[in-house]
Formats: structure tokens, sequence, C-alpha cells
């Protein structure tokens, strides 16, 4: 398992270009530390990894801004009033890579704890992009895809019947605090 893991432990881009997004594992204990020992993953029944996150983004109001200068030149050097799509596209397109450049990566680290007796895998975080990332990540690491415990999914799992499964799909959320009204309403 420690191979697998530092197959795809986190990597920065050798060609120096920076891209979107970039993720892999790290030690639990030090997110820049990329090489794994079996001390380093291993805790008893459980094995314990960080997984590293990093997305490069350019704000938006950053671009529109950009473009527009870029788009005010564009016409200005060609005497035109307007610009067509094709050219505003490619604008666009230009000033998203340039600003791409100089966009600092923001990491993320997470921690991961899959109980190897149980087989629950625990991660922290709830956002739907990474947990995505994380999955494949894992499936590609381990060969098994974690699955996220949802009630009715929960339910499957554990054998229930299929009536009492469906039963959880229809489900609709809950409110568990109380009315949290004005003054008025005491």
């Amino acid at each position: 398992m420690v191979d697998a893991i530092s197959r795809h432990a986190f990597k920065d881009d050798e060609t120096g270009l920076p891209r979107e997004e970039a993720s892999g594992w790290v030690t639990i204990h030090d997110p820049m530390v990329t090489y794994f020992d079996t001390s380093d993953v291993f805790f008893q029944q459980y094995l314990l990894v960080g997984f590293r996150y990093d997305k490069r983004s350019v704000p938006a109001k950053l671009a529109w801004m950009e473009r527009r200068v870029a788009e005010r030149e564009r016409r200005e050097r060609d005497g035109v009033e307007r610009l067509t799509l094709s050219i505003r596209r490619e604008i666009k397109e230009e000033v998203t890579d340039r600003l791409m450049q100089k966009a600092l990566p923001v990491p993320r680290l997470f921690e991961c704890a899959w109980n190897l007796d149980t087989g629950i895998v625990y991660f922290t975080t709830r956002t739907g992009t990474v947990q995505e990332v994380f999955q494949t990540a894992f499936r590609e690491t381990f060969g098994v895809a974690p699955m996220p415990m949802i009630p009715y999914m929960t339910a499957e799992h554990v054998g229930l019947s299929g009536k009492v499964v469906d039963a959880f799909r229809g489900l609709e959320p809950a409110l568990l605090i109380g009315n949290l009204g004005t003054e008025e309403d005491a």
C-alpha cells in the first residue's frame, strides 16, 4: 500500500506550467512531505494519509477588467468600432492564460482515515468537487471506491429491505432547531 500511495503522492507539475488544479497524497503530519514509510501511514488498524488539493484560479472581476483593456487596445489597433465574437473569444482566452500564469495555487489540506478492520473511510470535507477528486485518487491508489454515507445508501449497506430504502429516499430534510423568529413572536 505504501508504494501505491507514493505513486499517487502530490506532485508539482514537472513542466513548470501552472495547472488549474493538482491533488495527491501527503503525510498526515506534514503537507510538504510526499514520501511515505510504513510508520507514516499505519496506526493500529488505521491507514492515515493527508490529501492535498491545490486550485489555481483567476478572479472573475480581474479577468473581466483585463479583457476590457485588451479589447479596447485591439479595437484601437485594428481601427474598428466592434470586435467579432471570435476575436473576443480569442482575447478572453489569451487574458485568462496570461493571468493564470501569475495566479498562485491555493492549497487545501484534508485528512483521511481508513479503518482497515471495518472498511470505513473518514474524510474531512463535504465539498463536492474535492470529494470527487478524492474518490478518484482513492480508487486509483487502492483499487476500491469509497462510497459516501448518506442515509439511503447506509440503509442499503446494512441490508434493509428495498421498501425501507425507498422510504429513506423519499424523506424531506427537516429543520432541527426551533423557530428563530423576531421579538414580536415571543
